[in-house]
Parts: structure tokens; C-alpha cells; sequence
């Protein structure tokens, strides 16, 4: 007690060892190490205070009367020293091998481990070496990646699961995260999937959007390459004449070189399809094939079944051969004397995806006439077949489990000795001399068998009724894993307990649409479970789809009006996605899509920013964008160029002007000739003969572009600068900037004024001298400046 121990490398360990029987002569622990202690005259314990052993072999005897019996026990557990994972950098496309390195770990055949991605396990490996001493083990995780995966972090967990006895919490080291690194490839291929028939011509271009490109080409095998501009390589086939195409195209950087692979689909269609078949006995199974000779590829081919006009039956292939084979498909169905000459034909369907022919490319068979034999084996030397009278009513019966069941047995022969039924349960009613009845209260057998013989004058035959009995399922449930986008979804509908299988049709639904139809070919006739499966791929819109299956039960044309039916409850779809590229403008939006749903930070120099804060006209540069979810992480930077109108100064310096006097009553001021400022235009009084320096500085995004007109005509001058040299009259100027968002217009009204005869400066002593008064009068005042500049600044948006 206990009889199983699990124990950690060091820990102390304990088991006692007793006995029922009575004539026991001894009892005893068998060990090399640890202490032993008689507790009682048939009790005996083992102790050890740390376990230092990995294989421990200790027995407990018991010596009877007559015989001695042993008791083993195995102990060993040490969790691992570490667990890491690594990985080598990826192209996108490609397949990530990530390893999952477990040092030291005892016993390897309880390891367990179980990878994640993010937070989602994604994959579980058990190990199974029967070591018990400490060993190293690696487990290895393979996922196809895109450029979306970049960042995403992976992790692995070893476990030790030891059974009921072993710890309460299974031992669990987890590795750190690694950090997936997934190099984006700039290569556009144009197209990216082509579906191309055998022999016909093939085109594909190859450019990039990277600017530091050293050389961009393709690596091929045949065809000719074609470089149309710097950036593009062209090539083409006029005759693809070989099934796996292989073509890189790849493209040189500064610091590195990626490439990516066209997926090229070669197909053929069947050089023919044809239906065979045995003669077969009424009531047994007949089996058919459909032969499709020399196709390409066998993994797109789809078997469809037709009986008459009727589709009964599908099959796809999953060979993934991309050369020319042939394959053969098989249909089973119990066939009855009415079957006789009945017509069955296959088609050959090669479903080659969105990019393939928009008309799916079909061959289809010839029809093959069923020969159903039917009748008795004559007891007599001759052993002819002859026809045998017996008339089963109904000949053919199905029948839910649990409800009564009727049959009548007659015949149209006229020498009759005798008329029965052979069964094993049920009840036998004599009608008539030439009629015999069956009936059954309650049907609680599978397998149904009754012969109706008719005995006459010189042989005896028989006939067996068609008895199916079915039974619906008892649950049909829809299930699947989270899946990421791109990448194949395979949903599982799982029927339970029903029967007979061989009319078992599951049908999918994608919403209200039915995708897919399955038939299973099991003849068991008792109650079993079915699984049937659905493979598609799923993009980020498929998230949240729903998916149903429904199991139908197909009887025949004797079954239920109705076909027995029972649907599935709607799984939804979990897709896990990645994040959409926006576009940004003023206020930064970022339309991002993912699943689980990302939050978005902007950074501007390092600095994180609110998006919801417009960008001002010095906001111009590099704007990065981080989108995270619990998938993982991306980063996109943008370069945001914020264009806006502009801010215009003018400016007026005039040499040589002149002052005047102004009365005020008895006082007179030297004053400056007068000055308008408004908004748009810029007046000011010259004196004739003046120099005049006309400025006009416009800042804007794009740089606006600045032209000059004076009284309506055009002038040369383009830059900011305007000079007028000895003005003589008055003049009205404008400078107008423009870029393509805005245009303004600012006017400079140039105002010339003609000097009164001057009272010469010796006359006038102080202002109070001068006679006058009471009106302004143009004096020559004393030279204080040599120019004079005169700013205004407008802003224009």
C-alpha cells in the first residue's frame, strides 16, 4: 500500500506490504537500498528519505504452505531541467519548423507536450520511449506562415501525465515565448494561382514594390523571361508540357534576397470513363466501378454516381499526384428483379477551384444496364434455373425498429404441397392453402431473416423479403477548431447510434446553402456512429458563419414519404485573423480588422499620439501605426504629408520719401505720408520719383508658386521681390500664390503725390512758425531714414 507509487527524483518514498492469508511462513521486502520494518507478524514496511534511483526494483514475497508470490513496484518522476523553443527566420508562404528542446525529463513515456500559439494549443505530441532514467527529447511543430504572423509568439509546455496515482497537478514546465520572425516578401506575382491546361499556353508577370531592388528574376527550367521595365519580369510558355511546374521569382535587396512560387495547377481530362459491373442475385449486393483512365490531378477529381437520371452517390479522391494516373471508384447498392436493366453511369469531374475553367471539364461513361438474376436453383441432375412461383407481399419492407412488421407469402403454382414461412420469431397464420402470413407485434432485430419455400411435385424453392429495419440517430452534432484565415477549415459531423449506415447521407449547410452531400458505403445493418467530414478554406468573412449537417436517412422508394431526418445544431465559425491595411489621412483612422478584435496605437517620433487629434500643417513626417490582439502583433509606418494653404506676407520699402507738416491749430508735426492697411490690400502715399521695393513671402504645402500684375499687367518677375524705379503715377499692384489646394491674392495700392513748392528749411525755425493752419501742406521735413519698410501678414487655409 500503495501499490503504484509515483515519486519525484529526491522525495522521500513509503510503502508497506501485508497479507490476508493465514498460513503465511513469511513475508518479506526484497531492495537495495531504503530501510525495511516489520510492523506486525504479516505486515512489513519499506521506507527511503530520497529516492536517488531511477529504476526501482523493489519486491514484496509472501512464503505460503506451498508457494511464493511477489509484488513489483515502479517508481521514477523528474520534470525537466528546461524547455525552450527555437526557430530560423521564415519566409512568408513557407513552412515554419519550430522546435520544442526538453532537457532532462524522466520518465520520456509520460512527456506530453502541447504547443501554442498566442494562447490557443494549436498541437499535442506524446513521446513514446520506455526510458526510465533522465533523457533529453525534441518535439517539432510545423505551420505554414504569412507575413501576418510575423510577431506572433509561440510556446511550448512539457507535461508529465502519470496516471491516477501520480500528482494532483500534472508536472508542467512551459517554455519562454518565442517570437516569430516572418521576412515579408515585396514580389507580386500576376497571377498568383494558375489553373493551365495540358499543352496550352501560360503568362505570368512578376514585379515588385520595394525601390532599393538590385535584380528581379525568374529561376525556371523552360520558357522564355521577358524583363518589360526595371521593376517587372514577364514569362511565358507557349506549350506547358510539364506537370509540376516549379517557378521562382525572386527578387535582390540591399541586405537580403526573397523569393516567391506561382501555384501552377496542370490538368488533363480523362482519356476515358467507363462502368462495369457483375451479374448479380436479386437481393444481394450489387457492386459497380467507374474507371477513369490517364487524370490529372487525381486530387481534384470528383466521381459522381447516377442512377437513370438520379445522382446517388459522390467520391473525391485525395491522391495529391500531380502526373497523369487513373483511379477507380466504386458504388455498392442492393439491387431487387426490378433493378434489372436498369442504367448507371459515373462522370468524372475535375473541380480545379476559383481560378479553373468556369465550365467544370466532365467526361462521362456510357451507361451500363444492370442484369439482376433472379429465380431458384432446381434440385433437379440438369441444376437449371427456372422461375420460382413464390409472391411476397410486400417483397421488399422497411420498417422502423420497434413497429410491427407484415408480410404475406403466396404462389401462382398450381401443383403446391406446401407453403411456409422459416423465421425465428414473430407469428405464422395459414390463409388460405396457397397463402401463409408473418407478422411481427414488434421488430427488435436487425437483421431480419425469412424465407418463404413452396414445395412442388418435383423441387423446392425459396424467397427472402428485403426486410430493412432503421433507426434514426440519436444526436447529430456539428464540431470543428478555430482555425486561421487562409488555411483549411475541417469541420466534423458526428451521428450517433444509427442505422443501417449504407443509407446514411449527411448533407452541410453554410448558412441556408448546401455545400456538400457525403454517403457512406458501411453495409452493417445494426446501429453504429458515423463521422463525416467537411474540408473548406476560410477567410476573415467566413468568422461567424454557420455551419449545419443533416443526417438523412435514404430507405428507398419504399421507405417513409418523409425523409428521416435529423439536423444538427449550427456550429460557428471561429476564424482567427490577421489585420487589414488602412489608409490614413488628417486624423489618422485605422480600419483594422482581426480576430480576436486589435486595438491601435499611432507613434509620431517616438511619441505615442491620439488619432482623433487632427494633424496641424507642421505635422508632416513618419506616422507608425501598432495593431495588437492576442494573435500577435503588427507594426505599419506611413509617411503623411500634410498639405494646406498658406500664410502670405507683404512688404513695402520705399527710398527717397518724403514728410509733411501737419497743422493742429497752432502746432504742426512732421509726419510720414499716409498709410491704409486692410486685409487684402496695402495702401500707401509716394512722393513722385520714388523708389519703390515691392515684397511678397508666401509659406504653404505644396510651395506655392508667386506671380506679380501691375495695373492688369503680367510682369516678369516670378520670385518674391518687386522693384519699381522712379514711380511717376499711381499704381495698383497684386501678388498672387497659388498651389493646387488654394489660391490668394494680396494688392498693393501705390498712391503718388506731387510736393507744394517747399518753404525752404532756413524760413522755418519751429513748427509754430509756418503761417498756415488748419490744413496739411507738403513741406520738406528734416531727413531722418534713408527707407522705410512696411509689413502686413495675412494667413490663408
Amino acid at each position: 500500500t500503495p501499490a503504484e507509487v509515483v515519486v519525484r527524483f529526491g522525495d522521500p518514498l513509503s510503502i508497506n506490504c501485508s497479507t490476508s492469508a493465514a498460513n503465511v511462513e513469511e513475508i518479506d521486502f526484497i531492495v537495495s537500498f531504503g530501510k525495511k520494518q516489520v510492523e506486525q507478524p504479516l505486515s512489513v514496511s519499506w521506507a527511503v528519505e530520497e529516492v536517488k534511483e531511477w529504476d526501482v526494483n523493489a519486491e514484496c514475497f509472501v512464503t505460503l504452505g506451498q508457494n511464493q508470490k511477489e509484488w513489483k513496484f515502479l517508481l521514477h518522476l523528474k520534470t525537466p531541467d528546461s524547455v525552450s523553443v527555437s526557430a530560423d527566420v521564415t519566409q512568408e508562404g513557407a513552412e515554419m519548423v519550430l522546435s520544442c528542446d526538453v532537457t532532462n525529463v524522466a520518465p520520456l513515456q509520460a512527456l506530453r507536450v502541447k504547443w501554442y500559439r498566442g494562447n490557443d494549443m494549436v498541437h499535442t505530441q506524446m513521446l513514446n520511449d520506455t526510458s526510465r532514467t533522465p533523457a533529453s527529447a525534441v518535439s517539432t511543430f510545423r505551420t505554414a506562415v504569412m507575413r501576418e504572423d510575423n510577431g506572433v509568439e509561440f510556446r511550448c509546455a512539457a507535461e508529465l501525465h502519470l496516471g491516477p496515482n501520480g500528482p494532483e497537478l500534472v508536472p508542467t514546465v512551459t517554455s519562454s515565448a518565442y517570437t516569430a520572425v516572418v521576412l515579408s516578401c515585396p514580389v507580386i506575382l500576376t497571377p498568383a494561382e494558375v489553373v493551365v491546361r495540358f499543352g496550352d499556353p501560360l503568362s505570368i508577370n512578376c514585379s515588385t514594390s520595394a525601390a532599393n531592388v538590385k535584380e528581379i528574376d525568374f529561376i525556371v527550367s523552360f520558357g522564355k523571361k521577358q524583363v518589360e521595365q526595371p521593376l517587372s519580369v514577364s514569362w511565358a510558355v507557349e506549350e506547358v508540357k510539364e506537370w509540376d511546374v516549379n517557378a521562382e521569382c525572386f527578387v535582390t535587396l540591399e541586405q537580403n534576397q526573397c523569393f516567391k512560387m506561382p501555384n501552377v495547377i496542370v490538368y488533363k481530362t480523362p482519356d476515358s470513363v467507363s462502368v462495369s459491373a457483375g451479374v448479380t442475385q436479386e437481393g444481394a449486393e450489387m457492386v459497380l466501378s467507374c474507371d477513369v483512365t490517364n487524370v490529372a490531378p487525381l486530387q481534384a477529381l470528383r466521381v459522381k454516381w447516377y442512377r437513370g437520371n438520379d445522382m446517388v452517390h459522390t467520391q473525391m479522391l485525395n491522391d495529391t499526384s500531380r502526373t497523369p494516373a487513373s483511379a477507380v471508384s466504386t458504388f455498392r447498392t442492393a439491387v431487387m428483379r426490378e433493378d434489372n436493366g436498369v442504367e448507371f453511369r459515373c462522370a468524372a469531374e475535375l473541380h480545379l477551384g476559383p481560378n479553373g475553367p468556369e465550365l467544370v471539364p466532365t467526361v462521362t461513361s456510357s451507361a451500363y444496364t444492370a442484369v439482376v438474376l433472379c429465380g431458384f436453383l432446381s434440385f433437379h441432375p440438369s441444376l437449371q434455373f427456372y422461375p420460382c412461383p413464390v409472391i411476397l407481399t410486400p417483397a421488399e419492407v422497411v420498417v422502423r425498429f420497434g413497429d410491427p412488421l407484415s408480410i404475406n407469402c403466396s404462389t401462382s403454382a398450381a401443383n403446391v404441397k406446401e407453403i411456409d414461412f422459416i423465421v425465428s420469431f414473430g407469428k405464422k397464420q395459414v390463409e388460405q392453402p396457397l397463402s401463409v402470413s408473418w407478422a411481427v407485434e414488434e421488430v427488435k432485430e436487425w437483421d431480419v431473416n425469412a424465407e418463404c419455400f413452396v414445395t412442388l411435385e418435383q423441387n423446392q424453392c425459396f424467397k427472402m423479403p428485403n426486410v430493412i429495419v432503421y433507426k434514426t440517430p440519436d444526436s447529430v452534432s456539428v464540431s470543428a477548431g478555430v482555425t486561421q484565415e487562409g488555411a483549411e477549415m475541417v469541420l466534423s459531423c458526428d451521428v450517433t447510434n444509427v442505422a443501417p449506415l449504407q443509407a446514411l447521407r449527411v448533407k452541410w449547410y453554410r448558412g441556408n446553402d448546401m455545400v456538400h452531400t457525403q454517403m457512406l458505403n458501411d453495409t452493417s445493418r445494426t446501429p453504429a456512429s458515423a463521422v463525416s467530414t467537411f474540408r473548406t478554406a476560410v477567410m476573415r468573412e467566413d468568422n461567424g458563419v454557420e455551419f449545419r449537417c443533416a443526417a438523412e436517412l435514404h430507405l428507398g422508394p419504399n421507405g417513409p414519404e418523409l425523409v428521416p431526418t435529423v439536423t444538427s445544431s449550427a456550429y460557428t465559425a471561429v476564424v482567427l485573423c490577421g489585420f487589414l491595411s488602412f489608409h490614413p489621412s488628417l486624423q489618422l483612422p485605422c480600419h483594422v480588422d482581426g480576430n480576436p478584435p486589435p486595438t491601435v496605437q499611432w507613434y509620431h517620433g517616438g511619441t505615442a499620439i491620439s488619432a482623433s487629434v487632427p494633424l496641424t500643417r507642421t505635422g508632416s513626417g513618419e506616422y507608425t501605426a501598432e495593431v495588437v490582439n492576442s494573435l500577435g502583433k503588427s507594426i505599419t509606418s506611413v509617411n503623411i504629408t500634410v498639405e494646406c494653404g498658406f500664410i502670405v506676407t507683404v512688404q513695402m520699402r520705399i527710398y527717397d520719401f518724403w514728410f509733411y507738416w501737419h497743422s493742429h491749430g497752432s502746432k504742426y508735426t512732421c509726419k510720414l505720408v499716409s498709410i491704409h492697411r486692410a486685409t487684402q490690400t496695402l495702401v500707401i502715399s509716394v512722393p513722385v520719383g520714388a523708389n519703390v521695393e515691392l515684397s511678397c513671402d508666401a509659406e504653404g504645402h505644396p510651395q506655392p508658386h508667386l506671380n506679380w500684375t501691375c495695373d492688369g499687367a503680367h510682369e516678369k518677375e516670378t520670385t518674391n521681390h518687386l522693384y519699381i524705379v522712379q514711380i511717376e503715377h499711381n499704381m495698383r499692384c497684386q501678388c498672387t500664390a497659388s498651389n493646387y489646394l488654394h489660391s490668394a491674392t494680396k494688392e498693393f495700392i501705390i498712391v503718388v503725390v506731387k510736393p507744394r513748392p517747399a518753404v525752404p528749411p532756413a524760413a522755418i525755425t519751429t513748427p509754430e512758425a509756418v503761417p498756415q493752419s488748419g490744413t496739411a501742406h507738403l513741406f520738406s521735413c528734416p531727413l531722418l531714414f534713408t527707407f522705410l519698410t512696411l509689413k502686413m501678414t495675412v494667413i490663408e487655409y
